[in-house]
């Protein structure tokens, strides 16, 4: 039987955003040496309020500080740097990103020829340390049991996040779910991302640096694959998983997962693409 956390609690959303030009490839003695930035405010408002801020500039450093009313399940330094780590690994994060100082002063982005959808998926995984710990402490506990990452964050997607406002997928528990019902995982957000942080530039070809609209996030994330099937939690360490998530088409993608369910299914979308 898989275990994980059985609560579903977030943190408030509490962060500040910097604005910074610079010069040059000078993106961390930029921003870690606090300067005036172009811009600079804290907003309890997610992205909403940010975009209508104004267009970032070279780099946004975006920071935050740990919810005390979640304090039972706040990561420690070390869990935080690993999750950061963890993230850089997984192409979650940028590989310029430096662990410590993240933590420390903020994670900086260079939003230099960056799609809207990288940009959120950054921060995102980045704030789930405030708004989520729950999130990763259970991705955790599920990686523990020899299930692959992105299978391991969707499941707990399912179980930890009450709501997808804040969130990169369109999983979530959903309010008043009874979170020990909950013994499925959506197959397509989970390929979907996997598809999209190994070429996002496929995906998404605007500019943040534009006016770009909406970010749109986990609606992108839940169009990416058209395949549409729930996996028994018990079967996500299966090793056909990898080879799902790892294939180049939903053709190949949906093969794995029939094998997988031991099901054939016929339905009406076209996975040739």
């Amino acid at each position: 039987m898989i275990e994980y956390i059985k609560e579903c609690k977030a943190g408030s959303n509490s962060v500040q955003y910097m604005n910074y030009n610079i010069k040059g490839d000078d993106l961390y003695e930029t921003p870690y040496g606090f300067p005036a930035p172009h811009d600079k405010f804290t907003t309890s408002v997610c992205f909403s309020e940010f975009t209508s801020k104004g267009i970032p500039k070279d780099i946004v450093l975006y920071k935050m500080v740990q919810d005390t009313a979640i304090k039972k399940f706040n990561l420690n330094e070390e869990e935080q740097i690993r999750w950061v780590e963890q993230l850089k690994a997984h192409k979650l994060l940028p590989d310029y990103v430096e662990s410590k100082k993240a933590i420390e002063h903020g994670v900086a982005i260079d939003c230099r020829n960056l799609s809207p959808t990288l940009f959120y998926i950054y921060v995102s995984f980045f704030r789930y340390i405030r708004e989520a710990p729950i999130l990763i402490r259970n991705t955790w506990c599920l990686e523990a049991q020899g299930i692959n990452f992105f299978a391991a964050f969707t499941a707990a997607s399912t179980t930890s996040i009450e709501w997808m406002g804040h969130h990169v997928l369109t999983v979530c528990k959903g309010y008043g779910r009874d979170i020990k019902k909950i013994t499925e995982v959506p197959i397509r957000e989970c390929i979907s991302l996997k598809r999209f942080v190994n070429d996002p530039t496929k995906y998404d070809k605007r500019d943040i640096s534009a006016d770009f609209g909406r970010f749109n996030c986990n609606t992108k994330m839940s169009t990416m694959s058209k395949i549409v099937a729930s996996i028994p939690m018990e079967k996500l360490g299966d090793p056909i998983i990898l080879k799902i998530l790892n294939a180049k088409t939903d053709v190949t993608s949906r093969k794995h997962v029939d094998k997988l369910l031991e099901t054939e299914v016929h339905d009406e979308c076209d996975y040739s693409g």
